[in-house]
């Protein structure tokens, strides 16, 4: 999923489902910044004891609803998304960067999921492209 998005140092990158941290610290090698959110407290405090034992310094947490997207204006070069969603929500579309990408596993009603990566053209195209089949789990 990582290496899909192509991210630079230059970067600034949403998580979706923080889990205890492993990929959040290796985005924090990769980008500028990575803004992560979880809605679980336990999680989101095992992955910030992790990071702390990394001296990793780029790393911004919230705790909440991920489908909501960050809770500042930032637009985000990529945005990776660690649970099955059905669909991405318009507010968090929004926050991502013309030329940005998004991936996500995508959730079909067989529930089947596919690894989708999306990239954003303008304001209200994007292109889309089908990776492989997943199993993940659902975005609560």
């Amino acid at each position: 999923m990582i290496d899909s998005l192509n991210i630079k140092k230059t970067d600034l990158v949403l998580e979706i489902g923080t889990g205890t941290g492993y990929q959040t610290a290796l985005l924090s090698y990769l980008c500028k910044h990575v803004f992560t959110i979880k809605i679980f407290v336990k999680l989101i405090n095992q992955a910030k004891s992790n990071h702390i034992m990394l001296n990793l310094k780029n790393i911004s947490y919230l705790l909440g609803d991920g489908s909501n997207g960050w809770n500042k204006p930032i637009l985000f070069d990529s945005i990776i998304i660690s649970v099955a969603s059905k669909k991405i929500s318009l507010k968090l579309l929004k926050t991502l960067k013309t030329k940005g990408k998004i991936i996500f596993p995508k959730e079909y009603p067989s529930k089947q999921q596919k690894l989708l990566l999306l990239k954003k053209l303008n304001e209200s195209n994007y292109s889309m492209q089908k990776l492989f089949d997943v199993r993940f789990v659902p975005l609560l």
